[in-house]
């Protein structure tokens, strides 16, 4: 069975009903997979939101595409095998208190460190990437409510399934095959996720990856406005109200952090008022 919430003593008692309510989510989300697809379940991954997320002056989900490395059997050695873990725990673990991630320093981590850099400048409308500080000191004030620049953010994989290849690439298929067993069940769970997160503002990573439009699993999406260097401006919509969703490349991708990513999001914030 995979862990549902992280663990609550790091968030404070205020966003303990959203993990509750999480758990509940996550808990017929893993059934309806049994149900549909259960050759996916050893792998299931959950994630949700980092400590002091709902303090923010500003909400900010990040949508990713895939977790790795965190459940189940790795592919040609079926003896060594993943215990669960939690994303949001795992990676805060890595971020916050090793400043490791993967054997890999936290600052040569490109994820990681883009995630920190554009939250905080998000956050804090700082439009100057050279200006920012490296992911291992950004990582201090994350994830917490110490001082006056700090900051957190939310983050949810497209599919909760985890890619344990030694291959880099995203797993397209059991990414479909994820998303559709989660949509043959009578409920949307990315956006019942989505709704309990509520963010201000969404920065998805390239769901359109390949010939499959993938971002329309997320909900109603509508309105499509191109930005700079082949991001794009959406449209989300949720109960009464739109909510702006920025597709962006990959973090992992050769696209340059500063140039492809960073600058035309702060742009488009600028811009449209976001």
């Amino acid at each position: 069975m995979p862990p549902f919430i992280p663990n609550k003593s790091i968030f404070p008692v205020s966003e303990h009903p959203a993990l509750e309510e999480l758990q509940q989510l996550f808990k017929r989300w893993h059934r309806a997979i049994l149900d549909n697809a259960p050759q996916l379940a050893e792998r299931l991954v959950f994630d949700g939101f980092y400590p002091h997320y709902f303090s923010q002056r500003k909400r900010i989900l990040m949508i990713g595409q895939e977790p790795r490395n965190l459940a189940g059997s790795i592919p040609g050695d079926p003896n060594n095998y993943i215990d669960p873990l939690h994303y949001i725990d795992t990676l805060y673990q890595a971020i916050k208190i090793d400043k490791v991630v993967n054997q890999t320093k936290l600052n040569a981590r490109k994820f990681e460190s883009l995630l920190l850099k554009l939250s905080y400048s998000i956050q804090h409308s700082a439009s100057d990437y050279k200006s920012l500080k490296k992911a291992e000191e950004l990582a201090n004030t994350f994830a917490d409510n110490s001082t006056p620049m700090s900051y957190s953010c939310a983050f949810m994989n497209l599919s909760k399934v985890s890619n344990n290849s030694a291959n880099s690439n995203t797993d397209w298929k059991t990414v479909n095959q994820f998303l559709e067993a989660s949509r043959s069940h009578k409920n949307n769970f990315l956006m019942e996720q989505i709704q309990i997160l509520n963010p201000h503002l969404i920065i998805c990573m390239n769901p359109t990856s390949g010939k499959d439009n993938r971002i329309d699993y997320l909900g109603n999406v509508s309105n499509r406005r191109p930005l700079d260097k082949g991001n794009a401006l959406w449209d989300y919509q949720l109960r009464d109200h739109s909510i702006p969703l920025i597709d962006t490349w990959h973090f992992t991708s050769r696209k340059s952090p500063e140039i492809d990513i960073h600058n035309p999001i702060m742009s488009a914030i600028k811009q449209y008022g976001l």
